[in-house]
């Protein structure tokens, strides 16, 4: 936990859903490295599940205006490995340094994300919106059977 902080993102994470772990939580008070990781099952929760837990955590590091969207990209990210792929599991790691939030979503699968035409309303958005609020974003292949997708936030209105 957070010293000197109310970080409440463990309580989220509880309270959400118990096969979610946090792997890893830290602020360095006075302005040092955040960072949050979870490993996440891959199952139609944990979208909501990285949101709320993202949230929590970025409520103690970036400004309020950054927020909301940093869940959002977390939730995008998640989805994209519960819909399209077969992994039983993700990682997250969510770190925050020199008004930088840094996101990434590990998983197993080969496949590559690519972005499409929205097919509707509800499909086909996820990695649009994630290229609308990040800074910059990418995929990095760590395996022949994984990979991670990342993203970067800025945090100080540049």
């Amino acid at each position: 936990m957070v010293a000197g902080r109310n970080f409440s993102t463990r309580v989220v994470i509880q309270r959400l859903w118990v096969q979610t772990s946090v792997v890893e939580e830290c602020c360095n008070p006075g302005g040092g490295r955040c960072w949050l990781e979870l490993d996440l099952p891959a199952e139609c929760h944990s979208p909501r599940v990285a949101r709320e837990a993202v949230c929590a955590a970025a409520r103690e590091w970036v400004p309020a205006e950054v927020v909301s969207g940093a869940g959002l990209c977390a939730s995008e990210l998640v989805t994209n490995v519960v819909l399209h792929t077969d992994c039983a599991r993700c990682h997250l790691v969510v770190s925050y340094e020199h008004g930088e939030l840094s996101m990434a979503v590990h998983d197993d699968s080969p496949g590559l994300p690519a972005m499409i035409a929205a097919r509707s309303e509800e499909h086909g958005r996820g990695l649009r919106i994630v290229a609308s609020l990040a800074t910059d974003w990418g995929v990095v292949r760590e395996s022949p059977t994984g990979k991670s997708v990342w993203l970067r936030m800025s945090t100080d209105g540049e």
